[in-house]
């Protein structure tokens, strides 16, 4: 594999959701357990300086949720933009470790934090890490070694996943759009469709859903068709009642 001049940023694979949706699978197993994480490397959730869990992820390749572990709060953020993406089959945290040689020579190795596939069958090895730290440890330049000396069948790239990389108001409607999923409302989501199918201009989420009469139900149906591309933000920014939308591309 050709020694990248310096790994990805994450703005590509995961900048933008699709109308795939994790609705039908989670209505489907609410009820059952998730299965066991599959990390290679032992999580210990005890820390004092940053936060530390798993959440069940819905992993369409083995059509079940399973528990994913974090380690910093950036993760988290990661692993809610990947699984709302539409555009991940496939989510592993702390997988294998890769072996590589150091400028120096010597042998190392390194963990990556997340091993992620997508849909057209593309992996990609994921390092997250605040920004701030990264430019200190000049950690662009060890991931370019690193990848420059992947398996090929490990991962096709190498992606460097910062706090500079996601704006504020982008993870927490990621994180929201993750909770709306496990709690399907088809009957909501078909309601807001109908309304969307109507738009010839933009109008607010406060409006278009005032329109349905379904007040709560179809602000979640709204936001969820937002995120899913059935509606499209007039201007970024965080969701909420005041948010213009216009019909959107996937509508």
């Amino acid at each position: 594999m050709a020694a990248p001049d310096k790994p990805v940023r994450a703005e590509g694979p995961l900048a933008t959701h699709s109308r795939a949706s994790l609705l039908a699978p989670a209505a489907r197993t609410r009820h059952r357990l998730p299965a066991e994480s599959r990390a290679f490397r032992k999580i210990s959730f005890r820390s004092r300086t940053s936060v530390r869990g798993m959440i069940p992820v819905w992993i369409p390749t083995q059509g079940l949720h399973r528990r994913v572990c974090f380690e910093s709060k950036l993760e988290l953020i990661f692993i809610t933009l990947a699984v709302t993406s539409g555009k991940v089959a496939d989510l592993l945290e702390q997988p294998p470790a890769v072996n590589y040689c150091d400028a120096s020579g010597k042998e190392r190795s390194h963990t990556f934090d997340f091993l992620i596939t997508m849909h057209d069958g593309q992996r990609h090895a994921v390092a997250v890490r605040p920004e701030e730290r990264a430019i200190a440890k000049r950690f662009d330049a060890d991931l370019a070694l690193i990848g420059s000396q992947l398996p090929p069948d490990f991962a096709e790239n190498v992606i460097l996943f910062t706090d500079s990389c996601v704006s504020t108001a982008d993870a927490i409607n990621a994180m929201r759009y993750f909770e709306l999923l496990k709690h399907a409302d088809p009957e909501a989501d078909t309601t807001i469709q109908e309304a969307i199918r109507s738009l010839y201009r933009p109008v607010s989420m406060s409006d278009l859903c005032a329109a349905t009469g379904l007040a709560g139900r179809a602000y979640r149906a709204a936001f969820r068709a937002v995120m899913s591309g059935l509606l499209r933000q007039v201007s970024p920014g965080l969701i909420d009642l005041n948010t213009m939308v216009a019909k959107g591309g996937a509508a």
